[in-house]
């Protein structure tokens, strides 16, 4: 999917009535750092190449600062899986190098 393709998508119904449902499912948390808020949250899908397959297990919310390191470490360690790793303990242990406060 393209980016306008990708844009003109998240414009439509279907997608807004989607991302209101898992944020509702996941409760509203961040799966990474596990902040909890209404405001915010990012979906991020594991294969952005099929952005309109809305199978719920293929995505994943994060907060705006996670989900920036995801998409850094999805572009650091392309082609080894690293959009489909889910679990926060996992993550904390893979991206405490960037985090520059800890």
């Amino acid at each position: 999917m393209t980016s306008a393709e990708h844009t003109k998508f998240r414009s439509t119904s279907r997608w807004r009535e989607f991302r209101s449902r898992l944020l509702e499912e996941r409760g509203y948390r961040c799966a990474c750092c596990g902040i909890k808020k209404k405001k915010g949250l990012q979906i991020h899908h594991k294969d952005p190449d099929h952005y309109d397959d809305l199978t719920p297990e293929k995505f994943i919310i994060l907060c705006s600062d996670c989900h920036g390191l995801v998409e850094k470490m999805a572009k650091r360690f392309r082609g080894k899986k690293a959009n489909t790793i889910t679990n926060s303990e996992l993550w904390y242990e893979l991206l405490s190098p960037f985090f520059p406060y800890e």
